[in-house]
């Protein structure tokens, strides 16, 4: 697999290996935001399913609820230009629950409180590496990461 930029190798922990593995991801502030893999008879409907973990300094998130299209994913760019858009719009139910102290978004519940947070305070870098990775119009920019 060959990366470009903004798309960075990370370590993540392999807990049932008890070692590390390697992984493509972003770098988001002081965190990471690794796809550890893309399972493509997981989900029920024949979607491809995507398993990401969040590395912060502070807390490290895992989650498998990130599914494709009927097609699956067309790269591993993909699931990566969905996952910032979910995490934008945490960013933007925080910001919105925020100033409306007893109203709550649509997207209040997209991830637990804590991701919802992290997603808020690193809203600006989020939202440039969903336009470094996408072209435009909003599509991927696939070639970013070369599969072998």
């Amino acid at each position: 697999m060959k990366l470009h930029p903004p798309f960075i190798i990370t370590v993540s922990p392999a807990p049932s290996l008890r070692t590390a593995r390697l992984a493509p991801g972003l770098r988001i502030g002081d965190s990471h935001l690794s796809l550890l893999r893309i399972d493509h008879e997981a989900a029920p409907d024949g979607r491809d399913q995507a398993v990401f973990v969040l590395d912060t300094p502070t807390f490290e998130y895992h989650t498998s609820d990130l599914r494709s299209g009927c097609q699956g994913f067309a790269s591993m760019v993909e699931p990566f230009a969905s996952m910032l858009g979910f995490m934008a719009a945490a960013a933007g139910a925080y910001r919105h629950e925020m100033g409306m102290h007893s109203v709550k978004s649509d997207n209040h519940d997209l991830f637990p409180d804590h991701v919802m947070e992290w997603c808020y305070e690193n809203e600006d870098e989020i939202s440039l590496l969903g336009c470094d990775i996408c072209d435009e119009g909003g599509a991927p920019l696939h070639h970013l990461i070369e599969e072998n």
